[in-house]
């Protein structure tokens, strides 16, 4: 082969690992969470977070998340659980 050919060849590699790359990356692009809800004992609807699309926790599920990894829980009505960054989370108690 001549010295042309091997450079068209290398162009031609180049522009294939160009589209093969920009391909590879497009599918990895986040598309969002889906749009469903789920609703929580206390009637209150919840909705996916990004990136895993987990659902929100409830109101409740989060106080006692943050009580049982054995957060400072203050006994006031309704409780307050504060998580070691500085958020406050209180229980869900029903309505009388």
């Amino acid at each position: 082969m001549e010295k042309q050919d091997w450079f068209a060849l290398g162009i031609l590699v180049v522009i294939f690992g160009l589209i093969l790359a920009v391909t590879l990356l497009d599918r990895q692009r986040f598309e969002g969470c889906p749009e469903d809800l789920r609703i929580c004992p206390d009637g209150i609807s919840v909705s996916r977070v990004p990136p895993q699309c987990d659902f929100a926790a409830c109101a409740g599920e989060e106080f006692m998340a943050c009580a049982g990894a054995g957060n400072p829980v203050l006994e006031t009505y309704p409780r307050q659980c504060a998580w070691p960054d500085g958020r406050v989370v209180v229980e869900a108690v029903p309505d009388r």
